[in-house]
């Protein structure tokens, strides 16, 4: 909320700082009280509390006071003792106010509602002859302005497109290794069908590698024994031969 009221201000100086109002205004209306000052206004290209100041031939000045809003004809610029006012218009250019005058009537100020301020642009119109400090002052401020509001929309462009990958990458799906952890301990050892310990070494003690000989064992013992006769029975002939 706060940026687009700050943009508002900021757009409203740049629309102000684009209208050139006229070098020269008239105030009149008044028959009865401060008739000296019913008369012409020049810019003299300085600027009061952001508004330009007039003067007249004279030497009276026609200027703008923030503390109260008003603007004022007075022998000094910015002074709070003035010959009349207007309270509540705080238009760019003198030319553009509208509202009643206070006119400083000896005792204190009275109103007077005929009386107006008219701009006098020698072509009818807007004069565009030249622009006053006060124009310059706002168009730079507006374009400032204009500078600050595309630099924050950018970064904000920027900071969005860097979230939203953000938020991609932290919510992609990660891949865990389930890796089985080795066994602390190596596995033990195959050992074969135990076989009877060769003949006149008994086993060591506390071995328990040696099992029971099973069907298996005994056929291939037998099978031992019957070559073993066999070879005796060829030897036995062999010498009768």
């Amino acid at each position: 909320m706060a940026r687009y009221l700050i943009l508002l201000v900021f757009a409203t100086l740049f629309h102000n700082s684009l209208q050139s109002g006229c070098q020269t205004v008239r105030i009149s209306g008044s028959t009865t009280h401060q008739t000296s000052r019913m008369t012409t206004y020049t810019m003299t290209g300085q600027n009061h509390d952001g508004r330009p100041v007039y003067q007249s031939s004279r030497g009276d000045y026609l200027y703008y006071a923030t503390s109260d809003s008003t603007w004022n004809v007075g022998s000094t610029v910015g002074s709070t003792t003035v010959g009349m006012y207007l309270r509540g218009d705080t238009s760019y250019y003198a030319d553009d106010t509208s509202g009643t005058w206070y006119l400083s009537a000896g005792s204190g100020f009275q109103a007077d509602s005929g009386v107006s301020v008219t701009g006098t642009c020698s072509t009818g119109t807007v004069d565009t002859s030249g622009l006053s400090t006060g124009a310059i002052v706002g168009i730079v401020v507006g374009v400032f302005a204009l500078v600050v509001v595309v630099v924050g929309v950018l970064c904000c462009v920027l900071c969005c497109a860097a979230c939203k990958k953000g938020g991609a990458v932290a919510s992609a799906p990660q891949n865990v290794s389930h890796a089985v952890p080795a066994p602390s301990d190596p596995p033990p050892m195959y050992s074969g069908p135990g076989y009877p310990p060769p003949t006149g070494h008994p086993p060591p003690p506390g071995d328990t590698s040696q099992g029971s000989r099973g069907p298996s064992d005994t056929v291939l013992i037998v099978g031992l024994v019957r070559i073993n006769k066999n070879n005796d029975t060829d030897d036995q002939q062999s010498s009768t031969t």
